[in-house]
């Protein structure tokens, strides 16, 4: 039977680092995984699920879907947090435990860029507490059609954790190219599927930025890093099959590595990429890059996403970049960087997050 704890952490992304950096030490917690398959069989536990289910079943909407939210509701309740925490801001079975479970507070950390594509999700979705990382995520959610009960313009939390843990590092690269989905071959990924065809047309956005870098890079001979996006032997044979030996991959050791890579490059770029938001949140420089004009996938502001026309454009515009300092950069870019990415050094999410975890405990005894 589940027992008794102060806080949930929905879900294993990012909880170690909740954990350890939040509440570790003051308070009992669980983490609920959204793809665990635990089986309660006592019998009070499943009286209760049934219960749960006359109570809470709606005909109109996916039947297996529902079984399995309010399974998860036995499951809270059975717990009876205070709080439940997570850094799955998009996760369906969350949202719908804000909607449904009334006996606690709820908190979500953004976790990545929210967009156009993602308004069928997000029209349906709550959040009670919402540490995003802008005023933009807050009016954008809102737009969508989601709701909001309060929400918390604080940056990036892995940011304020590398922020807080790090000095500044020297350049030691001219560029990063911010890898993602492993680059994989983007006709190998179903375009009938609603994410796996995000995926693919992720697939052949990446490709066509990587292969304007490529030439700007042999142009300019500039020392190019790759912040690899898995271990996986495929995505480091396709950039070595595309660049050769002069470039340096940088595996993904630990969930920040690729904090530090971006934090020792000149310019970090990808293309629709929450990394690029959160090189911004470092205090570094970051652009998106974009061969096609739609606000359909990254809908920001210039200042971050670049719309390729022609390639003589586009060497002017790199050459500038490099050539501006890190504080320049900061300060062109300074209301905008407070509109997507608060991060703010001296008062990091984390601490933030701390304090209102406290102040809701307090409350509750």
């Amino acid at each position: 039977m589940p027992i008794e704890k102060d806080i949930i952490v929905f879900d294993q992304e990012c909880s170690d680092e909740i954990i350890e950096n939040v509440f570790k030490e003051n308070y009992t917690y669980s983490i609920l995984s959204s793809s665990s398959y635990l089986i309660y069989l006592n019998p009070l536990f499943i009286i209760r699920y049934i219960y749960l289910l006359i109570k809470n079943l709606n005909f109109k909407e996916k039947i297996i879907r529902q079984l399995f939210h309010i399974y998860f509701l036995n499951i809270v309740g059975y717990i009876n947090p205070r709080i439940v925490i997570t850094y799955i801001d998009d996760n369906s079975i969350y949202s719908w435990l804000t909607q449904n479970y009334n006996d606690c507070e709820f908190i979500a950390i953004q976790n990545g860029i929210r967009g156009n594509f993602d308004q069928s999700s997000l029209s349906k979705f709550k959040h009670q507490h919402f540490y995003c990382f802008g005023d933009y995520d807050i009016k954008k959610h809102s737009d969508l059609g989601c709701t909001i009960d309060k929400g918390y313009s604080v940056g990036s939390f892995r940011v304020g954790l590398f922020l807080s843990n790090n000095k500044v590092s020297k350049k030691k690269y001219d560029i990063c190219i911010i890898s993602s989905n492993g680059r994989c071959d983007p006709n190998s990924i179903n375009p009938n599927n609603r994410y796996e065809s995000l995926d693919r047309v992720s697939g052949f956005g990446n490709r066509k930025v990587d292969g304007i870098i490529k030439k700007y890079v042999g142009e300019n001979n500039l020392k190019l890093a790759i912040a690899l996006s898995t271990d996986a032997d495929y995505e480091k044979k396709y950039f070595k099959s595309l660049f050769g030996d002069n470039i340096e991959l940088i595996e993904r050791r630990h969930s920040l590595s690729t904090y530090e890579t971006i934090s020792m490059s000149n310019i970090s770029i990808s293309y629709m990429s929450t990394m690029v938001l959160e090189a911004i949140g470092l205090g570094n420089k970051g652009i998106s890059i974009h061969c096609e004009d739609t606000d359909l996938y990254f809908d920001y502001p210039n200042e971050i996403k670049y719309l390729y026309k022609d390639y003589t454009s586009f060497n002017k515009y790199m050459n500038d970049l490099l050539e501006m300092t890190d504080l320049e950069y900061v300060n062109k870019i300074k209301i905008v960087k407070e509109y997507v990415m608060n991060n703010d050094s001296k008062n990091p999410p984390h601490r933030i997050i701390r304090k209102h975890i406290e102040n809701i405990i307090g409350k509750r005894k």
